[in-house]
């Protein structure tokens, strides 16, 4: 990796899947010499993160390009790095740290900050709770329920001054079935896995399901 990172500074793509070589050290290097990286494959590379988080946090600080992640199964994966990408990666579509259970939902929960999120795989994270998959989709976990809909109060004053028409019908149930406008989150989903989270559970998926109309895919 070090002289990939001397000879390639116009690298795009990484993939190196199932390299027991690849260190944090040698991708923390490739990240500070390959910086328009947009698609990182390290998956069962078993010593990323091995002592620290030297990779993740360079990736975050120099490769603010990046759209693709893949760490599955680098079990020693910890906050600090995912924090750092999440900050520094805006751009991020795609990412599956499947596996990574010293992950806390602390740290995924600043994935908030990726708003074109569309792919997510967190399966084995098993520190993950239902509030930190509210805060990734934009629902504040203290907040309280949405309030009934509208309709039936706006119905009532339109028959009190007569027998509402067509048009008035129509707008009473735009009204009545309209969302509420979403502010933050990743809620550009459209494919998330929450297997084996066994502390995500219905807040947590009514939340994404309020959240995230473009949903195609949800695994539990």
């Amino acid at each position: 990796l070090n002289a990939i990172a001397a000879s390639l500074p116009h690298l795009k793509q990484l993939v190196v899947e199932d390299c027991q070589g690849v260190t944090d050290d040698g991708l923390a290097v490739l990240a500070s010499g390959c910086r328009g990286l947009t698609r990182v494959d390290v998956s069962g590379c078993p010593r990323v993160g091995e002592f620290g988080d030297r990779a993740l946090l360079a990736l975050g600080r120099y490769c603010n390009d990046l759209v693709r992640l893949d760490m599955f199964g680098c079990a020693h994966v910890q906050d600090a790095g995912m924090i750092a990408v999440a900050r520094g990666c805006p751009l991020l579509e795609e990412l599956r740290v499947t596996g990574c259970r010293e992950l806390s939902g602390k740290a995924l929960s600043k994935l908030s900050r990726c708003r074109n999120l569309r792919d997510l795989s967190i399966a084995g994270c098993v520190r993950v709770r239902d509030a930190d998959i509210c805060k990734l989709v934009g629902v504040s976990p203290d907040s309280p329920k949405p309030p009934p809909p509208p309709g039936g109060e706006v119905l009532a004053k339109a028959r009190a001054h007569g027998t509402p028409t067509r048009e008035a019908m129509e707008a009473i149930k735009q009204q009545a079935t309209a969302r509420p406008p979403i502010t933050g989150g990743a809620t550009q989903l459209e494919k998330i896995d929450l297997s084996e989270c066994p502390d995500v559970r219905a807040r947590a998926i009514g939340a994404i399901a309020r959240n995230c109309p473009d949903l195609k895919d949800l695994t539990l």
